[in-house]
């Protein structure tokens, strides 16, 4: 009887370390700055590609070997990206846990030139749902400074940036937001929605554009909300 007793005490010994004391897998929020640098290996502070520091802020997930630092923040970040032409990219940010008038995120190039720091995307011929190099879908106080938007080729579906779902206080700051070049005979101009360089698609409140340059496209901004 006194092992049988003995054993039923180690077990729960055993079965209150396993769940109560032994380390676990956690994720904490991010906060301070960070890095995004294809030249230098991925870490707690730098991300390898936009993916995985959009992934590690939305999700808490990354995929360039890195450790998740996230979801979500709880303080201001700033990102500072390394100048370089990220080719074949887009960008999509959904709403962000713990964003607000303090905790903003700010994605900035080094040198502050937007010629040297560009997110490219081809334009394509059929394809209306994902048309965006950039697409602001619900995420809030989000600052990009510095850094050049760009849409190439000279296919038809050529958005550079689009705003929806309640996007709010999300500023451009000295930005180059570069969309096709139309051709000098096109007299679709005001009417069209599509290749625009920043297309609201929805609400999109207190949105800034501070400085920046927009070049070609059907129209610089096109809104489909009434106001």
């Amino acid at each position: 009887m006194k092992q049988y007793r003995l054993n039923i005490c180690i077990l729960f010994v055993c079965i209150f370390a396993t769940f109560f004391l032994l380390p676990y897998k956690s994720y904490g929020q991010l906060s301070g700055s960070y890095t995004i640098n294809p030249t230098k290996a991925a870490s707690n502070s730098n991300y390898k590609d936009w993916s995985s520091a959009i992934g590690d802020l939305i999700s808490g997930s990354r995929t360039d070997g890195g450790t998740a630092q996230g979801a979500g923040v709880s303080g201001p970040v700033v990102i500072k990206v390394y100048d370089s032409i990220y080719a074949n990219t887009q960008v999509v940010l959904t709403q962000i846990s713990g964003t607000s008038i303090s905790n903003t995120i700010t994605f900035r190039s080094t040198k502050g030139d937007s010629s040297k720091c560009r997110i490219t995307f081809p334009s394509s011929p059929s394809s209306s749902t994902d048309d965006y190099v950039l697409f602001l879908n619900g995420a809030d106080f989000i600052t990009f400074s510095g850094i050049g938007i760009e849409r190439t080729g000279q296919n038809l579906y050529s958005t550079v940036v689009q705003i929806s779902n309640d996007a709010d206080n999300n500023t451009f700051n000295h930005c180059l937001i570069k969309g096709r070049k139309i051709p000098s005979n096109s007299g679709s101009g005001f009417n069209y929605t599509i290749g625009t360089c920043v297309y609201f698609a929805g609400n999109g409140d207190s949105t800034k554009f501070i400085s920046n340059r927009m070049l070609y496209g059907y129209n610089g901004v096109y809104n489909t909300i009434s106001c």
